[in-house]
């Protein structure tokens, strides 16, 4: 696959996530123009079989470019197995923002995301996991 294939995967993607002017950011809730929205992949691109890179209801999210895509990205926050975002404390300048997303339930977490986000928060997530819930809730 080339350059150009990612890019109009991509175009194709966001087609689908974003056929509304405005929509909410799956972490935070708060509602955007469509392009201040990100199609946030929950399980990396890169690591996708192709089944998973077709699945896009369910392996990307849309995720708001005022910082829940890159927390996301970098592992500081993840959802659980019920739905609410998990934080990755830093300890430092990062947690009141991380504050405001703990425990937030998002509506990008159902039945056929699940395995998604579990991996997502095996792989990625820079806090403590156990079980079903980790980090800090």
């Amino acid at each position: 696959m080339g350059v150009l294939d990612v890019v109009t995967w991509d175009a194709a993607e966001f087609a689908y996530l974003r056929p509304v002017a405005e929509a909410p950011c799956a972490l935070c809730g708060r509602v955007f123009p469509v392009g201040l929205l990100v199609a946030a992949h929950i399980k990396r691109r890169a690591v996708c079989d192709d089944d998973e890179r077709n699945d896009l209801r369910n392996v990307a999210m849309l995720a708001c470019s005022f910082g829940c895509d890159r927390l996301f990205e970098l592992g500081h926050i993840t959802v659980d197995d019920d739905g609410a975002v998990l934080v990755a404390s830093t300890g430092g300048s990062l947690d009141p923002h991380l504050e405001h997303l703990k425990g937030r339930v998002t509506d990008a977490f159902h039945e056929r995301s699940a395995g998604y986000f579990r991996w997502h928060r095996r792989t990625v997530f820079r806090g403590r996991t156990g079980g079903s819930v980790g980090g800090i809730r």
